[in-house]
Formats: structure tokens, C-alpha cells, sequence
């Protein structure tokens, strides 16, 4: 197995989130709930090893995270979300053809076919937390994705 050195990440590791930030009544353009309930949100890339905000953008409180995360990802980048933006397996395929690797936690229940098991894990990956690693298939038919590797796999 190979060493995972950190530093290789440095640039390429970001967590991307989105805050509802209350707007005022007069700010007219920040939509969310109605005329009485507005808000901005902020849509953040977080550089997760140098503990630093690297790109924001500020948007009507109702505008899709996962359309802001389209604006601020690229290539070689390993993108860090919620179940927000696993949401859609079309979208995950997305960020595979950019050229985007990510780590995103999917709905509780989440379609999947097994296409292989990965080798047996080390008394290290159970330490570490790791349950199985494999390749998987996520979605049916239309909504299937290319195969993805399990974290193991892309950052191995």
C-alpha cells in the first residue's frame, strides 16, 4: 500500500459548504423564503490541510449549493461535502468528468451495485475506521454513474 504523504494533498483537499447568512427586507435580491424571510448564502471552498478559506461565493438564499460547487471545483481537486451534494448521481458524474475526486456522503439509502470487492483490509484500515473498500456502481439505468473507487483506491 502506498504512503500517504499529506503534503501532495496540500492544494488539492477542500471541503465546500453553504450558510444562509439573514438578510435585511430592503435587500431585495437575496430571495429565500418569501418577502419577509430573506437571506444570502455563502457557498465556501475550506482548504481542509492549510485550515483556510480559498474561494467563496455569495448568492440569493435559495440558489443549489451543488451549482456553486460546479463554479468553484477543478480538476485534480478531492471535494468534501455533505449528503447536500450527493443528492443527485448525475451530479457526482459530473465532477468525475471535470476531473474531480470527492468524498460525499450520500442519502441513507443509496443505490448501489457491487462491481468488486477490494483487497482484505489491513489491521491498519480497521484502526483507521474502514469498513470494505470496492468498486461501486451508484444508481440504475438513466441515473447510473461511471464506476467509482472507494477512497482507498483514489487516494492510495
Amino acid at each position: 500500500m502506498a504512503t500517504l504523504r499529506l503534503g501532495a494533498l496540500a492544494d488539492r483537499l477542500n471541503a465546500f459548504d453553504g450558510s444562509l447568512l439573514p438578510a435585511l427586507p430592503r435587500m431585495h435580491w437575496a430571495l429565500w423564503v418569501d418577502d419577509n424571510n430573506r437571506a444570502a448564502k455563502l457557498h465556501l471552498k475550506f482548504n481542509v490541510l492549510r485550515q483556510q478559506a480559498c474561494e467563496a461565493i455569495i448568492t440569493t438564499g435559495n440558489a443549489s449549493e451543488r451549482d456553486a460547487l460546479r463554479k468553484m471545483v477543478k480538476p485534480g481537486e478531492i471535494a468534501i461535502g455533505d449528503r447536500g451534494y450527493g443528492a443527485e448521481y448525475r451530479y457526482l458524474n459530473e465532477l468525475r468528468k471535470i476531473g474531480s475526486s470527492f468524498v460525499i456522503r450520500l442519502h441513507s439509502e443509496p443505490v448501489m451495485e457491487i462491481v468488486s470487492e477490494g483487497p482484505e483490509l489491513t489491521d491498519a484500515d480497521r484502526t483507521a475506521g474502514v469498513t470494505w473498500q470496492g468498486l461501486v456502481r451508484l444508481g440504475i439505468d438513466r441515473l447510473c454513474i461511471d464506476s467509482c473507487k472507494s477512497s482507498e483506491s483514489i487516494l492510495g
